[in-house]
């Protein structure tokens, strides 16, 4: 049969649903991390699962359980094309951040609709995450944890007093700002369209304090 007949062959099984959001995909790669990551048929490496999501498995399925609940409602509200699975959607998002894949790229990879639904979810995600589960994780430390921080610095450090080690970073944008009047304000000294990055960790490296709000342009004392 030729690939021309099952493409319409296709259709005609999903009649009624919109073409745009179903067209078929070479999604190899998903079905490979299902059978390998959350059915675990083979070895895949916690190496290989840090290089591709920059974060182990377990921190990834502790983030999948938690953004669950939020992302069905979403689904519900928000959507009248098939929704995603959720550990679908959390792996593209990780996998766009960590590597800046492109929506076109995501969308033939994990044969998930059009480039519209991969960057809908994408934003939804980091919503989610950067609304509901931060304020559980990235907390300011006070009481007996700031009392535990100072004594986990002193121990390392002989210094008296220090509860954080403060650092930043620069961000490169995929594009350069569309407001002309405020590009040289993301121009940094690496020579190229940035954001700023602060970040606060404690004496284990755990982070308590994240802001990404100036250009990359200005000093780092801005935050």
């Amino acid at each position: 049969m030729s690939s021309s007949a099952i493409f319409h062959e296709h259709l005609e099984a999903l009649a009624g649903i919109r073409e745009w959001w179903v067209f078929p995909h070479q999604h190899a790669f998903w079905s490979q991390v299902q059978r390998q990551v959350w059915l675990r048929e083979d070895d895949y490496t916690d190496d290989l699962f840090m290089k591709r999501y920059r974060m182990p498995q377990p921190v990834f399925q502790i983030l999948l359980q938690a953004i669950v609940p939020f992302l069905s409602s979403t689904d519900r509200d928000n959507f009248v094309c098939p929704p995603i699975d959720p550990e679908q959607a959390l792996s593209f998002t990780f996998l766009r951040l960590a590597h800046n894949d492109s929506t076109t790229h995501i969308s033939d990879t994990f044969g998930v609709g059009g480039e519209s639904i991969v960057r809908k979810y994408c934003n939804i995600v980091v919503e989610i995450l950067a609304t509901r589960l931060r304020p559980q994780y990235v907390v300011v430390p006070f009481g007996e944890r700031l009392d535990h921080i100072i004594a986990d610095f002193l121990a390392i450090t002989m210094l008296p007093n220090v509860c954080g080690a403060i650092d930043g970073t620069h961000i490169r944008l995929a594009r350069r700002p569309r407001w002309h009047n405020t590009q040289a304000q993301y121009w940094c000294r690496h020579h190229f369209h940035s954001i700023l990055l602060q970040v606060v960790c404690d004496a284990r490296k755990k982070l308590w304090d994240v802001r990404v709000s100036v250009p990359g342009g200005t000093n780092d004392a801005a935050h």
